[in-house]
């Protein structure tokens, strides 16, 4: 019912609305100087302010100088549409790309940086250094980690004390291959062999 009324109530004022209105449209556009758009109190007094304070300065906004009126009268822009003859094609001896391939997706989900801060560490250097440890915690031990590293012996002991290798259970194929169990480590040792 709303819909139905909005329509006739459009339908009825649209002749008020559209009455004379090209006659209008003239009379605005044919004044002489726009009416500006009214001021903040603020800044009319920050303007009537500065006029009373530097009279100079509204002088100098009105006065039209004619040095920079002349130099504006030399500077001439001449553009040139570029030749439509002329088409680029590909030079003949330059090949086209051959691989198609997609870029091989980083092993642990980013890519990591190829040149690392001293005090800083890669989650693939990280689970190295523990299972090191684990293989072989006489020479792998917290000290050397860290002089190898460049890590504070005190962060290489929270990150033995509390991290370990997950365990990567792989199932029984189609085939009846047994079930092998990786850590990541030993796949990390498998990838970079």
């Amino acid at each position: 019912m709303g819909n139905a009324a909005s329509r006739v109530f459009n339908t009825a004022t649209k002749g008020l609305r559209d009455f004379n209105v090209e006659n209008r449209a003239h009379r605005v556009i044919s004044r002489d100087k726009p009416k500006p758009a009214p001021r903040y109190p603020a800044d009319e007094r920050e303007l009537e302010r500065i006029v009373k304070e530097h009279p100079e300065v509204l002088l100098e906004q009105t006065k039209k100088l004619t040095d920079l009126d002349k130099r504006l009268k030399t500077v001439f822009v001449v553009s040139h549409d570029p030749e439509h003859d002329v088409k680029q094609q590909p030079s003949s001896n330059r090949p086209l790309p051959v691989a198609r391939n997609s870029p091989q997706r980083p092993e642990f989900g980013f890519e990591e940086p190829a040149e690392v801060a001293p005090g800083k560490v890669t989650l693939k250097n990280v689970l190295q250094f523990i299972y090191d440890h684990q293989t072989d915690p006489l020479k792998w031990s917290k000290e050397n980690i860290a002089k190898q590293y460049k890590l504070e012996a005190e962060c290489v002991e929270n990150i033995l004390a509390n991290f370990r290798p997950l365990l990567v259970l792989v199932p029984e194929g189609k085939k009846g291959k047994k079930q092998q169990t990786l850590s990541v480590s030993q796949r990390i040792q498998k990838l970079s062999s």
